[in-house]
């Protein structure tokens, strides 16, 4: 039995407002985090947004903390079944 949990256990799933659309989204850091990514997180993000070319206010958005710009923080979730 694996008790690490699920994934939305350790990356937080949330619903969330991007444009006129309500959707799921996480936490781009805790994402990072739970995939072990070897790289640092802003440049790890901006390579899925060019390789994917992941547009901004569709699917991530950017905002202000601690008077920095935070880009990607919240990353839109699409499920393919």
């Amino acid at each position: 039995m694996n008790n690490l949990g699920t994934v939305e256990q350790l990356v937080p799933v949330f619903n969330t407002k991007i444009g006129d659309a309500v959707i799921q989204a996480c936490d781009a850091r805790a994402l990072h985090a739970y995939l072990g990514v070897g790289k640092v997180f802003a440049n790890w993000l901006e390579g899925r947004i060019e390789k994917y070319e992941f547009q901004e206010n569709k699917y991530f958005i950017s905002f202000s903390q601690n008077g920095k710009t935070s880009r990607g923080i919240l990353w839109r979730l699409e499920r393919k079944n």
